[in-house]
């Protein structure tokens, strides 16, 4: 059993969800790839939460991922400004295009993902801490405000949004 086995039901669930976004049947050169971009993205993801796994085995089953996203749902809309008869030939051009360029994507959006984070939870809230009181019992000099829960803690002289 290999990695992509463990993925394949995430990979298909991913494959449905474009499949409704793009229910419409025609993409252009653009969306095409803006599309293919973003399955990338979402399957190096995916494929970086199993762990005990190596980058190599990780990198073959987004490819594997990526060529079953393009067969599922590229190749069956129609490109815009292409005649109908021409539509397998540039499929399979893109297809090509596509796994050609798709090891240096994986790459670069490891890369990339290994630099800013891996999309870890944000850290918690920290808890109210009881302001302390001033020895002369006038609570309300120099004691820091206390945010509402939930709230971040911000810099003087700054709002949220």
């Amino acid at each position: 059993m290999t990695i992509y086995d463990d993925l394949r039901d995430a990979v298909e669930e991913i494959i449905a969800d474009y499949k409704k976004a793009n229910a419409d049947g025609e993409l252009t050169f653009s969306e095409i790839f803006t599309l293919v971009g973003n399955a990338v993205a979402t399957f190096v993801q995916l494929a970086q939460a199993f762990g005990g796994v190596d980058g190599p085995a990780k990198k073959a089953a987004v490819l594997s991922a990526i060529e079953q996203f393009f067969d599922e749902v590229i190749v069956p809309i129609d490109i815009k400004g292409v005649p109908n008869f021409l539509e397998g030939i540039v499929d399979t051009a893109l297809k090509r295009l596509v796994l050609t360029f798709a090891g240096s994507w994986i790459d670069s959006i490891v890369n990339i993902f290994n630099k800013t984070g891996w999309g870890d939870p944000i850290p918690p809230v920290q808890p109210p801490v009881t302001p302390p009181t001033t020895p002369s019992g006038d609570d309300d000099v120099n004691v820091p405000t206390v945010p509402e829960p939930g709230k971040p803690i911000l810099p003087p002289g700054f709002e949220p949004y």
